[in-house]
């Protein structure tokens, strides 16, 4: 049997219950495809009805939502016996997940049970001729790979999407919303029995809209307060490199690139980053970069929209006291 035109989009939520900025990127972006294809775009939430319902501003016209406390207990086994029994229901053309642990251990589960096919690691996302082509990076960022599935109009394609390839795109619209259980039958794996909240945790990276990041120009740890000052003044989040990771100096839930964090914030300043390819692809989709840099033939330099030449030991506390003088006025 063929699929239908439509898309469906598994939303991951916080903690809070509120979806994450991952999951409203895909609902955008499959809002933009399943229109012009004549589907629709649908969402899938384990969640409370609150997060489902929001979702309809994002362009979804219908909304599956799960409040099975079992979703929240154990995060992997009943929302991927959800998402499993409607696509077997519905039988949509493609099912975009976010590319979490979380949504690639879904996407896992569902393709095992169902034998569906999975496209890893997607960038971007197009139809041509008909058929759903996606961009996988390949090779550290340097070349993209176009893939297709084989099967395009038989069975439902997996897509597993990174964090920052779709534009956000938010609207007036609503959603229809509809209650769904957990499977009979779904057995209890895993399941939660604590949960422990880190003082003074690592921000969201994926979620930030002003991220400054900073690299091995900083020369030692201590001198990376230089970019949580600016951040702080700036009301952003904190990024690094790997080789300031691998350093020590900074733990590794700021890394940014192609071993850490994707991301795409409107406002990136790269501070002391030389740009090599592995951390250009975590970051070469943010909105505004600038970077500030005592090497003006540094790759950062090549792509920047601001590249500023000079001692960052000089430029960063006086941008500092400069936009703090202004925030005071």
């Amino acid at each position: 049997m063929s699929t239908t035109r439509d898309i469906f989009v598994m939303v991951e939520v916080d903690a809070q219950g509120k979806p994450k900025r991952l999951g409203l990127e895909l609902a955008s972006q499959a809002a933009a495809i399943a229109g012009p294809l004549g589907g629709r775009a649908v969402g899938v939430v384990c969640g409370p009805r609150a997060a489902a319902e929001s979702l309809g501003a994002y362009g979804l016209s219908q909304v599956y939502y799960c409040p099975d406390p079992r979703c929240q207990e154990e995060l992997i086994g009943p929302p991927a016996a959800v998402l499993a029994a409607l696509i077997g229901q519905h039988n949509p053309w493609l099912v975009l997940l976010p590319g979490s642990p979380l949504g690639k251990d879904w996407a896992g589960r569902v393709a095992g049970k169902l034998g569906l096919g999975v496209e890893a690691n997607v960038a971007a996302l197009q139809v041509v001729d008909g058929k759903a082509e996606v961009l996988i990076p390949a090779f550290s960022g340097a070349l993209r790979v176009r893939s297709v599935f084989t099967v395009d109009s038989q069975q439902p394609g997996l897509v597993i999407v990174n964090p920052g390839s779709f534009d956000l795109k938010r609207g007036e619209g609503t959603a229809q919303v509809e209650e769904v259980a957990v499977p009979a039958g779904t057995p209890t794996q895993i399941r939660i029995v604590e949960r422990k909240t880190v003082q003074g945790g690592v921000p969201n990276l994926a979620e930030a809209s002003v991220i400054v990041a900073g690299g091995r120009g900083l020369g030692e740890a201590q001198n990376f307060d230089l970019v949580r000052e600016l951040a702080t003044t700036l009301g952003g989040a904190v990024g690094a490199t790997r080789a300031v990771v691998d350093s020590g100096w900074i733990p590794y839930a700021y890394q940014i690139g192609q071993t850490g964090k994707t991301v795409k914030p409107k406002l990136y300043l790269a501070v002391g980053i030389s740009g090599e390819i592995q951390h250009k692809v975590g970051m070469q989709t943010s909105g505004t970069i600038i970077a500030i840099n005592n090497n003006p033939e540094a790759p950062i330099m090549q792509f920047a929209d601001l590249a500023v030449v000079g001692d960052l030991f000089k430029i960063v506390p006086a941008l500092n006291a400069e936009l703090a003088r202004r925030k005071s006025q």
